[in-house]
């Protein structure tokens, strides 16, 4: 039989499984009872698949928190070495931007969990949804940056979010 394993619900066939399914599979055509087979099989894997977003979700905060922790630490020190900039400015450019990319995997991390399983079925109606609010992004960014720039980090925030 199949063991399901809770990583992105692989499916790994243990040794014996040819010998074990082929018994198991003719007993089942004797005494006729396919359906209970498959009703295990379906419970079985929305187990795993229940596992498997979980596992994703820690996954996806885990790469967001690495990526944020090396850019940060190339452009800190890109920028210091190349461009005499004074430390608070550097500070306060690093906080706006580690907001605008945390609402941004924030945004992406709550996708995932509320509409994950649509994802595969429908997936070029979710990459067209995606291009068009992409595009409504960078057309709020482009319109209100000029007109607001003392709305800057609530406008890049909520943009990155939509994207």
């Amino acid at each position: 039989m199949p063991v399901v394993t809770p990583l992105a619900g692989l499916i790994r066939w243990s040794v014996l499984s040819p010998l074990v399914e082929t018994r198991n599979e003719t007993s089942q055509k004797r005494r006729g009872r396919p359906d209970v087979q498959r009703r295990s099989r379906n419970h079985r894997n929305s187990d795993a698949d229940r596992q498997s977003k979980t596992i994703h979700i820690h996954i996806k905060v885990y790469e967001g928190e690495s990526e944020l922790i090396c850019t940060l630490r190339r452009e800190a020190h890109i920028e210091y070495k190349t461009i005499n900039v004074k430390f608070a400015q550097l500070f306060i450019k690093y906080v706006i931007w580690i907001l605008k990319e945390g609402s941004g995997h924030l945004g992406r991390i709550l996708f995932s969990w509320w509409k994950g399983a649509q994802l595969d079925v429908e997936s070029k109606k979710w990459r067209l949804r995606a291009d068009f609010l992409n595009d409504c992004a960078m057309g709020l960014e482009i319109s209100m940056l000029p007109k607001y720039p003392h709305l800057s980090t609530y406008v890049l925030c909520g943009t990155t979010f939509i994207e």
